[in-house]
């Protein structure tokens, strides 16, 4: 009976030092926020398969609403246009793909459902420019207000996770205070 549970008494010693399996930091919120994500992202794409095809030298359609009028523009700056030269904008995309990381994996616990839409958003929007840059060499924008920000789905969604978590933090400050 003693080597029974000497047995035993190891093979929990074993199996509480032993390594984690390969997989053990996707847990199932990470899963899900990463299906949130690709869905976003497949989204964005098919909204430019969409616009795109159009002949480039097509006049815009007609404004919608009196303002924005849709037809594919070559962005090979940031979001809405924005331009700070290649070197500037790849360093800014760099920070901001950092900044956003580190503030998902700040915290170890999991995320609430609104702040991993929020968090979905964002990733998504910066992921599909990225894969657009890669691609293409440019962003495919589409979506033109006439006040010189031409834009598409994906800075829609950056724009909208931004706002989201500066309303987010905002409220977490005032209930400190």
């Amino acid at each position: 009976a003693s080597a029974s549970s000497a047995g035993k008494k190891l093979r929990r010693l074993v199996c509480k030092t032993s390594r984690p399996p390969r997989l053990a930091w996707l847990t199932a919120n990470k899963l899900r926020m990463f299906k949130k994500v690709l869905i976003l992202i497949v989204l964005d794409q098919i909204t430019k398969l969409i616009i795109w095809p159009r002949d480039f030298f097509m006049p815009p359609a007609a404004p919608l609403f009196g303002l924005i009028t849709i037809h594919p523009v070559k962005n090979f700056g940031l979001v809405f246009s924005l331009n700070f030269g290649p070197v500037a904008n790849l360093a800014v995309l760099i920070l901001a793909a950092g900044f956003f990381v580190y503030l998902y994996c700040r915290s170890r616990s999991s995320h609430p459902p609104t702040r991993q839409i929020m968090f979905a958003l964002i990733f998504a929007g910066g992921i599909s420019n990225i894969l657009d840059r890669w691609l293409y060499g440019y962003v495919r924008d589409f979506i033109d207000v006439r006040l010189g920000l031409v834009f598409n789905f994906a800075d829609v969604m950056l724009v909208a996770g931004l706002i989201w978590m500066l309303m987010l933090e905002n409220k977490s400050a005032r209930m400190l205070t």
